[in-house]
């Protein structure tokens, strides 16, 4: 994945991505932070969890990383799209990612 994002994270402005159980990789959510904070050509992100996957602070901890990493080289994102991550307990996250 990291070789993809790398490679061709110049060229995709919007990217879908679907949430995986943490437990499936070695890395847990890391992943995200790699993900929005180097596809440098990223302006749309739209996060979907399936049913039974859990996302909870570690997710929003990682994906707040990448956020800032964008920020601190002067991009940033012109919409982002949460599909079934808002919701119980996120409210205390959320807010940070968005800010």
């Amino acid at each position: 994945m990291y070789d993809y994002i790398n490679k061709l994270g110049s060229q995709i402005p919007v990217l879908r991505v679907s949430i995986i159980e943490k437990t499936k990789l070695k890395s847990n959510h890391y992943w995200l932070m790699a993900v929005v904070g180097k596809m440098s050509a990223l302006k749309v992100l739209k996060l979907h969890l399936p049913l039974g996957i859990k996302f909870g602070g570690e997710g929003f901890k990682f994906l707040l990383k990448g956020f800032n990493y964008m920020h601190e080289n002067g991009r940033r994102l012109d919409k982002i799209y949460f599909n079934r991550i808002v919701g119980q307990n996120s409210e205390e996250y959320l807010y940070p990612c968005i800010k």
